[in-house]
């Protein structure tokens, strides 16, 4: 197999770069392949395929040799399009998701649970809008020392969805639940989770 570069980029590169990294490297422009930032990391297989990476493989692999069955061939048929139409549908309907955690200013310590969102969001047909909010931000002390802070914390949260006004008895429960906590917003309530 002829080796392949793998270019890593946040866009598209022009046909001249790619050239030019063909032509310094000393390889033909097929062999040069533009992995650029997709909105999602479920569309880079749809990527590849573009850059012909996936009949390169067959053949090299000599996956062509292997004796695949008609009813298997089709179910891998039917389920790259559903992969092609879930991933590449873009969605007007956004769901605001509120992610409270003490590290946010560091996303990479939550990558399962936004994998898992974005994946979730996908399959109901929603566009993700993923809020980071950071927990110390919610805190007494912080409503003391930087009240926009708190203030703009507390509305994120409030107005994610999935949140909805319920009676107020529920608030006093959950105050007295938890050690007569007494930080809560005017106004804020917790409902449970609707899409």
């Amino acid at each position: 197999m002829k080796p392949k570069i793998a270019c890593r980029c946040e866009r598209p590169l022009a046909k001249g770069t790619v050239n030019k990294i063909a032509l310094h490297c000393q390889v033909e422009v097929e062999q040069v392949v533009v992995v650029r930032d997709m909105p999602t990391i479920y569309q880079v297989p749809l990527l590849l395929r573009e850059q012909n990476l996936v009949p390169l493989l067959q053949s090299k692999l000599n996956l062509d040799a292997l004796s695949i069955p008609p009813s298997l061939v089709a179910s891998g048929a039917e389920l790259w399009d559903v992969w092609q139409s879930v991933t590449t549908e873009t969605f007007e309907t956004i769901i605001d998701i509120a992610l409270v955690g003490k590290y946010v200013q560091t996303p990479d310590a939550y990558m399962s649970v936004t994998k898992a969102l974005e994946h979730s969001s996908m399959r109901i047909g929603r566009k993700l809008n993923l809020r980071w909010i950071d927990s110390e931000h919610l805190e007494p002390k912080t409503q003391a020392a930087e009240p926009e802070k708190y203030q703009a914390a507390w509305d994120a949260l409030r107005t994610a969805s999935g949140i909805s006004k319920l009676p107020s008895l529920h608030i006093e429960s959950y105050k007295t639940a938890n050690n007569g906590l007494q930080s809560f917003p005017a106004g804020l309530e917790f409902g449970a989770l609707r899409v």
